[in-house]
């Protein structure tokens, strides 16, 4: 018989447990003698403390910050085939995320926030002028075109070029610094500034392409790739300002020590030594009085860096009058353009705008003129995304503007704005400008040049307002002239010419100054300073030495500027070993006048030569002639 099938059962599904509570997982513990876990607190955000001596205020701390470069850096600007152009400065957002990451080491509060919330701000890092922050020279300032030094500067703004071409090219990558007035009253129609100028200088610097499989230079690849960077040993300067209050203790020092910045920074560029120059210190605005009559008021905008601006329907502009009204609802105040005007027996009558952007050199001739401007597009990359980041278009640093304002605005909006900038972006460093700076209604006339055009040895000028290093340097200053006076002297005693312009000692075969003789000019040299006892010395000479010794004798001994003429150390020298051996202001002089100094270079410079004179001399009857001598001498100097 067929066996049926079970009957079909229903399905059974098994009872899912309830989740538990926090009370029955309290109660389950506690039965099993337990302890239940604390409930954590909710998360509280730490506030930033404020020092009682610090309180929080509208004021704004400043750090500055010393940046000395050890190799080339490479700020890049565009690439042109395989070249790559550098700026001759480094933007502030550059170095914002290195501020950011060693001030974040400091406990108690969040950098990072405060400089989205616009109470941090890092300005750009130009090259150190008199020991101050380089400010980019004013768009109004030109020069004529044959100016190969560029010193003969005219203000625009105040005055007109005598002759048709006198100022016809403006100033370019060139930074200004300006020094208080001279004491004392100064005349109407002289410049009360002293005005010094600086450029960075950038070098050129030239690689192979190496082959990823051979890992050496081919013929297959293009061969070479130049970089443009700022040269090693310069200086920049830059700041950190920081809402009062709001700086911990000791954030200032964690921004010390050596930073990798730049391009290829992994490589041999970009190796920066930061010093931090005292302790944070209350930013004081620079005092700005508008001029004007009546109830209108004449304010001069200068762009310290580049300005991002953007219109109502926040598209990028640098429409001048968008910036009008931006600064003026910052300051308080209604701006508007004010038209140039002709001076002279004309004044009154409007001029069309003066805007220059990539033609300079087209400007209004013969006429004072009220603004120049320019613009910038700023093109960088996204490493993490390896795509390009928007470009950022704005108005030029230098730029120069003058507005008509409806009133004088308050000291307090003026120094928010000055401290915090302007317009986008902010903290890094775009946005800095200076309102009726001195440098814009001034003459400049002849400007000086820092370090001297020509030399870029020169070592770092060490101003006097730091007195350890004032004092430190002026110590390594002696040594290093005592040594180039050790090298000179032996260099002049080398040959007989040397020995001759001198001393006046010649070497014809019979010497006409006996060893005796000079024996005593070597004594004599003990006495040096005391003169006196060196012009009874000198003057028993003139009997018994001949005419052309005892006058060299006499002008060494006596004359303190002739020692230094013959080792290149004079005031006719400052191109060479005096500009190259000094590092602070009048150190050449003050060492050429130092008497022990002087005695030493003078005892070094005479001993050489009587040494190397007897020699000669010894070596006419058993050894070479005198001749040959001397060109073995020239030949160990060389």
């Amino acid at each position: 018989a067929r066996a049926r099938a079970a009957a079909p059962t229903q399905p059974t599904l098994p009872t899912l447990p309830t989740l538990p509570t926090l009370d029955s997982v309290a109660e389950w513990l506690r039965a099993r003698d337990g302890v239940a876990p604390p409930v954590p607190r909710p998360f509280e955000r730490t506030t930033i403390s404020r020092s009682p001596d610090r309180p929080g205020s509208p004021g704004w701390e400043v750090i500055t910050l010393r940046m000395h470069l050890e190799t080339p850096l490479i700020v890049q600007e565009r690439t042109i085939g395989n070249a790559v152009r550098s700026l001759d400065f480094v933007p502030g957002s550059i170095l914002l995320p290195a501020v950011l990451r060693r001030l974040a080491e400091v406990d108690g509060w969040d950098p990072d926030s405060l400089a989205r919330a616009g109470h941090l701000v890092v300005t750009n890092a130009t090259v150190d002028v008199d020991g101050e922050r380089g400010r980019p020279l004013p768009r109004t300032w030109f020069h004529a075109k044959d100016d190969e030094e560029r010193t003969a500067a005219v203000n625009r703004l105040v005055e007109v070029p005598r002759e048709p071409g006198a100022a016809a090219r403006p100033y370019k990558n060139t930074y200004v610094g300006a020094s208080p007035p001279p004491p004392g009253p100064a005349p109407d129609d002289s410049n009360p500034l002293a005005i010094t100028i600086r450029e960075s200088h950038l070098t050129i610097h030239t690689h192979n392409v190496i082959d990823d499989k051979r890992q050496r230079p081919t013929s297959d690849v293009v061969g070479l790739y130049t970089y443009e960077a700022i040269a090693a040993r310069s200086v920049l300067r830059a700041e950190v300002r920081v809402r009062a209050g709001l700086l911990p203790d000791g954030a200032d020092t964690a921004l010390a020590g050596t930073w990798a910045v730049g391009r290829s920074a992994k490589d041999d560029y970009g190796q920066v030594t930061v010093t931090v120059e005292g302790s944070p210190a209350p930013w004081a605005a620079p005092d700005a009085e508008a001029s004007g009559a009546d109830t209108e008021q004449t304010i001069t905008v200068w762009l310290l860096s580049d300005v991002l601006l953007r219109d109502k329907r926040l598209r990028p502009s640098t429409d001048l009058r968008e910036f009008a009204g931006q600064l003026g609802a910052r300051l308080g105040v209604a701006l508007a353009l004010r038209e140039a005007r002709i001076p002279g027996p004309l004044e009154g009558q409007r001029l069309r705008d003066h805007v220059l952007s990539a033609q300079p050199e087209a400007h209004i001739p013969g006429q004072l003129t009220d603004r120049v401007t320019a613009t910038r597009r700023v093109e960088s990359w996204q490493r993490g995304w390896c795509l390009p980041r928007p470009t950022l278009l704005g108005l030029a640093a230098g730029s120069v503007l003058t507005f008509t304002a409806s009133g004088r605005p308050s000291r307090e909006n003026l120094g928010q704005v000055l401290a915090a900038g302007i317009g986008e972006r902010t903290a890094e460093g775009f946005g800095q400008i200076a309102v009726d700076d001195p440098l814009l209604r001034t003459r400049p006339g002849t400007l000086q040049k820092y370090p001297p055009s020509g030399d870029r040895r020169q070592a770092p000028f060490v101003p006097p307002r730091d007195r350890a290093a004032y004092a430190t340097a002026q110590v390594i200053e002696r040594e290093a002239w005592r040594a180039h006076i050790q090298r000179a002297a032996a260099a002049v005693a080398a040959t007989a010419e040397g020995r001759k312009k001198a001393l006046g000692l010649a070497h014809t075969g019979k010497d006409e100054v006996t060893p005796t003789q000079l024996g005593g000019l070597r004594d004599v040299l003990a006495r040096l300073g005391e003169e006196d006892e060196i012009g009874y010395w000198l003057d028993r000479l003139s009997d018994r030495w001949p005419q052309t010794v005892c006058q060299q004798v006499r002008r060494l001994l006596t004359s303190r500027a002739e020692v230094w003429s013959l080792l290149g150390l004079g005031p006719l020298g400052d191109a060479g070993g005096a500009r190259e051996l000094t590092v602070t202001d009048g150190g050449a002089d003050r060492l050429r006048a130092d008497t022990e100094l002087w005695a030493e270079a003078v005892r070094t410079l005479v001993t050489s030569c009587l040494t190397a004179h007897r020699r000669a001399v010894a070596g006419d009857g058993d050894g070479p002639p005198a001749t040959e001598h001397d060109r073995i001498h020239e030949g160990v100097r060389a």
